[in-house]
């Protein structure tokens, strides 16, 4: 049917077809697709409920209980380059790739399938939020992640209250993005990394994609090392968001 909206001083409403009306509740959502096109639909529908359901189970999902942990943490002791499906499964036990199953579905563990690793069907990485929470500062043999991205102002205050050791030490070095995140990469992986990474953008600027791309390293690691080695005047980043040699 064609509806009309209709303006009452400075509000605006739709009229709906009774038969329509009849079977909705009295709070309605209205969503913009694009320009001309919304979708009205049930707020307090049993079908909204179960999708706010599970938003609020993927929400609830990167709590993670002490075996997760222990998988979390014997996968990050695992080289990156080392960490694909085959070789990992492995060296776990059938609990441990019960719960790894349960890390991938969560979200929390994927498989990075960059240009160097497609022959070994990808290598495991862990979300970059997750870190904070599997490794504490109470930890007497704490490991040291290779790089974090973290979204917000808040677990950036909490990464650094727990790693503040490591970064007074000069262990781990981080940097705010323009893109208002937080990075931090361990100084062995800053070591490792940024020469190979200023070679390669010194016979060609890059994005971070490109080089991520190129040199196998992932997205949030690349552009840590980027963000440093600007930091320190060394590299500058182009309107083309091109990485050129300062």
């Amino acid at each position: 049917m064609i509806s009309k909206k209709i303006k009452v001083k400075d509000r605006y409403f739709i009229e709906i077809p009774a038969d329509i009306a009849n079977q909705l509740s009295d709070e309605l959502e209205i969503y913009s697709i694009k320009k001309g096109i919304a979708v009205i639909t049930d707020y307090n529908s049993p079908k909204e409920k179960e999708d706010k359901n599970k938003i609020t189970k993927i929400r609830k999902s990167n709590k993670l209980t002490a075996e997760e942990i222990d998988v979390l943490k014997k996968i990050g002791k695992i080289k990156f380059k080392e960490r694909s499906p085959k070789h990992v499964n492995k060296i776990m036990t059938n609990k441990e790739k019960e719960i790894l199953l349960s890390l991938i579905q969560k979200g929390i563990v994927s498989i990075y399938k960059g240009k160097h690793y497609a022959e070994i069907g990808g290598v495991y990485n862990i979300k970059d939020a997750i870190y904070p929470k599997v490794y504490s500062k109470n930890t007497s043999n704490l490991h040291i992640p290779d790089y974090l991205v973290i979204n917000d102002q808040y677990s950036a205050k909490k990464f650094s209250s727990e790693y503040e050791h490591l970064i007074k030490r000069g262990k781990l070095i981080g940097i705010r993005g323009f893109d208002r995140k937080y990075y931090a990469v361990s100084k062995t992986f800053f070591d490792k990394y940024s020469g190979k990474i200023i070679s390669t953008i010194r016979k060609s600027p890059m994005t971070p994609e490109q080089l991520s791309e190129k040199l196998s390293i992932p997205l949030g690691a690349c552009t840590a090392v980027l963000l440093l080695l600007a930091e320190h005047g060394e590299v500058y980043q182009g309107i083309d968001k091109r990485f050129h040699i300062a």
